[in-house]
């Protein structure tokens, strides 16, 4: 949803009784019943005609139990025919975070006191989604399933500092790249603790030696899902462009500093943001980052273990993990360098000319200052 969009319904209070009704209503419809490599799916109508979207696909399995905190397992398939027509939950992270993003978007523009009153109340009457550790989902609009010619994909990663987001916020569900002959899949990927914690002991189980970093590797999961079935929503396989804001931007550098993505993707579009000033250590301090082992220490001691094994450390109920986050934790739950998905911090990979060297575009959204600044 564009800001300017924003500004303009809040000249009238007419115009805010609006925005609650801003989705329309969705049915489950038979055009978009298809068959897939994982299973039959049936997704729902859209605001304009011909356009379906599939909601809560699957692009890897839940991690959790023995999963959390690991590379992301294979995504499931089934019998019979899976509706399609649900979100799925949200990954760990701190409730009303949607509520607060937009919250900071209204106060920063300026307006009365009332008009400010009345829209904070609009969107804290929308239905909070579901959150939880079964969260590795994507959702896919297409307006293709019949076209023998598939369409360009474009990859939407969500911002939200790797601390919070989601693919199906409210701002995200729209046609408009639809009409214009993409096939759009947007995605969750875990956060935060669950996303970039590192500690010695996740290490020592690893096949490759290392922890933190869940979050890309669950963005390579679902560029490898999309790579294997896109096709079946109307998309090409091989005209994939990955984009997101904030951090997602830093995401899309990310993906293009890891070799584990190489060849998922071919176009590249970061929107207010970059990961190449973030230098966070797996082990030892980053110029001022905090190191990872030192984080994921400190999260396990919050929650009352010392010297946990991995297995004690995956037994803690997850809301106590998050109600007992150390202070200044988001300044280490993001990428590191751990030789492996980050052989290089994103900033010297850049520099050194160590990335997916793919197309890229880059610059800054409008009115982005406003998030900051009263």
């Amino acid at each position: 949803m564009r800001i300017s969009f924003i500004r303009t319904l809040l000249v009238t209070p007419v115009a805010l009784s609006l925005v609650a009704c801003n989705n329309p209503t969705e049915e489950i419809s038979d055009a978009a019943l298809i068959k897939t490599k994982q299973g039959s799916v049936q997704g729902v109508t859209t605001d304009t005609a011909g356009i379906y979207n599939f909601k809560g696909l699957p692009f890897a399995a839940a991690p959790t139990g023995e999963l959390r905190w690991a590379a992301p397992a294979s995504a499931p398939t089934w019998t019979g025919v899976k509706r399609a027509d649900t979100f799925g939950d949200r990954c760990m992270q701190v409730a009303d975070t949607e509520g607060g993003f937009f919250d900071r978007l209204i106060e920063g523009h300026g307006l009365t006191a009332i008009k400010n009153i009345l829209i904070k109340r609009v969107v804290a009457a929308q239905e909070s989604a579901p959150i939880s550790e079964d969260c590795l989902y994507l959702n896919v609009r297409t307006g293709n399933l019949t076209g023998e010619t598939k369409q360009p994909v474009m990859v939407w990663i969500h911002g939200g500092g790797h601390q919070f987001g989601s693919g199906d916020f409210a701002y995200y569900q729209n046609n408009g790249l639809v009409e214009k002959d993409v096939v759009l899949v947007t995605i969750n990927y875990r956060l935060g603790a669950f996303g970039y914690m590192a500690h010695p002991e996740l290490s020592a189980e690893d096949p490759n030696g290392v922890s933190g970093n869940y979050g890309t590797l669950d963005q390579i999961a679902a560029l490898d899902w999309v790579r294997d079935n896109i096709a079946e929503y109307g998309g090409d396989a091989n005209n994939v462009t990955i984009f997101g804001e904030s951090a997602g931007a830093w995401s899309v550098t990310e993906l293009m500093a890891s070799p584990l993505a190489a060849g998922k993707f071919h176009k590249a579009i970061a929107q207010s943001g970059a990961s190449t000033y973030h230098l966070g250590q797996m082990d030892g301090e980053g110029l001022g980052w905090p190191s990872g082992y030192d984080m994921g220490k400190q999260v396990a001691n919050a929650v009352g273990l010392t010297n946990p094994t991995a297995a004690e450390l995956r037994a803690v109920l997850a809301d106590e993990i998050m109600a007992k986050l150390p202070e200044k934790a988001d300044d280490a739950f993001h990428h590191i360098r751990d030789g492996y998905v980050f052989p290089k911090n994103v900033g010297h990979a850049f520099r050194d000319g160590s990335i997916n060297s793919v197309p890229l575009m880059t610059g800054y959204n409008s009115d982005e200052g406003t998030l900051f600044f009263s």
